[in-house]
């Protein structure tokens, strides 16, 4: 819990989960597919006055589609998406996609909320915490492991990974003495 840590590490590990760490800017937009670039003024001049999506696109032979609260990255034609996160809310645009000629209307916008280091510091300072210890742990498992692998026996073994040996007398299922008496530093889980 005390071990000091490294800023450049915790700068690296928020850099690399801070997308995944903010709320993306989510919006509901309805997507028109057009057939030629005069279905599409068309069909953008009706969205503009307000008509419904569902309608204007069944009149054309088509469906709208509708991405309710959703961020860039669920619009799979990229170019699509792109112009429906520079659209403002109400505002119709008529876009050449990858996928074809589209128009959309942007109905709403929920905007993003990037994290800050400072909000997600103890979480991150505990993570890191977290991988030293386990690091530490493999390290000595493994020193101690070589040794005893090395032919040393176990408190030969431990001295070589610089861990402490405890003896203990007889004891219990449940972790007692012979008095009944629970042995001091030994967990259940450790009896087990």
């Amino acid at each position: 819990a005390s071990t000091p840590i490294d800023p450049a590490e915790l700068k690296k590990r928020f850099d690399f989960r801070k997308d995944t760490l903010s709320t993306p800017e989510t919006r509901t937009v309805v997507q028109i597919p057009a057939k030629d670039p005069a279905t599409a003024l068309e069909i953008a001049q009706q969205l503009t006055k307000g008509a419904d999506p569902g309608l204007i696109a069944k009149t054309h032979g088509v469906e709208a589609i509708t991405y309710a609260g959703k961020p860039q990255t669920a619009i799979p034609d990229h170019k699509v998406a792109v112009a429906a996160f520079q659209t403002p809310t109400g505002v119709v645009a008529t876009v050449k996609g990858d996928l074809g000629l589209a128009v959309v209307k942007v109905m709403s916008v929920t905007p993003g909320r990037a994290v800050t280091l400072e909000e997600v510091r103890p979480a991150l300072e505990a993570e890191i915490r977290k991988d030293a210890a386990a690091e530490k742990v493999y390290a000595l498992t493994q020193a101690y492991d070589d040794a005893h692998q090395g032919g040393a026996n176990l408190a030969a073994a431990a001295a070589k990974a610089g861990v402490p040996v405890v003896s203990m007398g007889p004891l219990t299922q449940n972790g007692r003495d012979l008095t009944g008496q629970p042995v001091p530093g030994l967990s259940q889980k450790l009896v087990e």
